[in-house]
């Protein structure tokens, strides 16, 4: 879990991004309470996901160094090809549960955290 925002004093306070199990939400705290303290927000709404400029495209490619027959093989991407295009955040950003973007996503390069 993740809060983009102010603290003031270790605090949460003001307007802010959390994100919970990978799901996004503009939140405002009132500043009373550290999270360790148990600072929960006043306001709690879903964010868009965040985004990646429409003219944007981007190549991707595989890349691996390795042995398999060793303990420190990372794998074998050689066959992999690369691949270009526009990219789109996965909305939860973890995809560990149904997209709720999916059209967003249809035809880009999904990202997502792994």
């Amino acid at each position: 879990d993740r809060y983009e925002g102010e603290f003031v004093e270790h605090k949460p306070c003001g307007k802010g991004i959390l994100t919970e199990g990978g799901v996004r939400y503009n939140v405002t705290f009132d500043g009373t309470k550290k999270f360790s303290e148990g600072a929960t927000p006043t306001t709690k709404e879903p964010a868009e996901p965040e985004s990646i400029a429409e003219n944007s495209r981007f190549t991707v490619v595989a890349v691996s160094k390795g042995n398999k027959l060793k303990t420190t093989f990372k794998g074998d991407y050689s066959h992999c090809k690369s691949v270009d295009g526009k990219l789109a955040y996965c909305c939860p950003i973890r995809a560990n549960l149904p997209l709720k973007n999916p059209k967003e996503i249809e035809g880009k390069i999904a990202v997502c955290w792994r």
